[in-house]
């Protein structure tokens, strides 16, 4: 078993390890742990969930170190500093995240018996309850750069194993919008284009929902309402993309993946940002320091990236970037 787990590890090193070309250019980094720990008292468990377009402002959630965990929303902003969002008057907030000019928050609490309902906060309006919208599990996983178009996934299985999700689109002018599950098992999406028109994900592939030990692969994907979604798999051997940020015109697609490591007992190890362009295929991207790398958009126009990435000492940071392509 020890030989086995060196070869794995050795083998996710040379994988790891594998550039195409694509970098960045890093333009500013911000340490979030540092900013949020006089509201959080003196926290360092920081989540940091979405950004801005600009990198300007930062939503997330942070908690005391100790036991037990008291979770509470916070918002960042470089002209006003930190606010503390706390649970927002509900009991649980889980899903936060912000669109790209800072302005509008999307996300989802869970009421008991009811489950999740998806919320819109903005500092005029409050809080505003949009309900279950009719589905079990819902969870939103990105807004549009003006607010209006916001993307997500629910539950549409209760009886497998394990349970089955369908990505979803809601604007208050088209309402909610079921993206299918493109003869796969699940699909999740976890990014929209600025305009609101293209959405990105992942969808699941590999074993059957029936059986207990599943080994899956998630491939990344991109979706149009002209050319339905579209699989652009993945970078590398047995791991996982999950899409999250396009440009305007698609050419341009980012987000994260994850290596399996292990034979005797498979995990999954957040290992590297991805770049993925109809000329260049999907390439790892290089230049993102720290742990746990993520992306979380790209700009309309495809040339800047902004995410976060945890320091060795658990510190959260969050990055804006100029993509360099070869």
């Amino acid at each position: 078993m020890r030989c086995a787990n060196l070869i794995t590890v050795l083998l996710f090193m040379v994988l790891a390890g594998c550039g195409n070309g694509a970098t960045v250019e890093i333009l500013q980094t911000t340490n979030i742990s540092s900013k949020v720990a006089a509201i959080c008292s003196g926290a360092r468990k920081v989540k940091v969930t979405d950004v801005s377009g600009d990198g300007s402002v930062v939503v997330g959630k942070c908690a005391k170190k100790e036991a037990p965990d008291d979770w509470q929303a916070f918002l960042y902003s470089q002209s006003s500093g930190v606010k503390n969002l706390g649970t927002m008057g509900k009991k649980s907030i889980d899903d936060i995240h912000i669109s790209a000019d800072g302005l509008v928050i999307w996300g989802t609490f869970y009421v008991e018996n009811e489950g999740s309902h998806i919320f819109r906060y903005t500092q005029s309006a409050g809080l505003q309850d949009l309900g279950t919208m009719g589905k079990k599990g819902i969870a939103v996983y990105a807004v549009s750069a003006d607010g209006s178009v916001i993307v997500g996934d629910f539950l549409n299985s209760l009886t497998e194993h394990p349970m089955l999700y369908r990505a979803f689109r809601y604007s208050q002018s088209q309402g909610f919008e079921d993206l299918g599950a493109m003869s796969t098992e699940s699909t999740h999406a976890r990014g929209v284009s600025a305009d609101g028109s293209l959405i990105v994900g992942n969808l699941d592939v590999g074993s059957s929902s029936k059986s207990t030990v599943r080994n899956i692969s998630s491939h990344a994907f991109r979706y149009s309402r002209s050319g339905g979604m579209q699989n652009i798999g993945v970078a590398g051997w047995g791991d996982r993309a999950f899409a999250t940020g396009i440009s305007n015109d698609g050419s341009v697609v980012v987000g994260q993946g994850e290596f399996i490591i292990g034979f005797i007992v498979s995990f999954y190890q957040n290992s590297y940002v991805f770049i993925y362009t109809e000329k260049g295929g999907m390439q790892k991207l290089e230049g993102i320091g720290g742990e746990a790398p993520r992306v979380t958009r790209v700009s309309g126009d495809g040339s800047k990236l902004v995410g976060s990435y945890r320091e060795s000492n658990g510190e959260s940071y969050v990055y804006t970037a100029k993509l360099v392509l070869p």
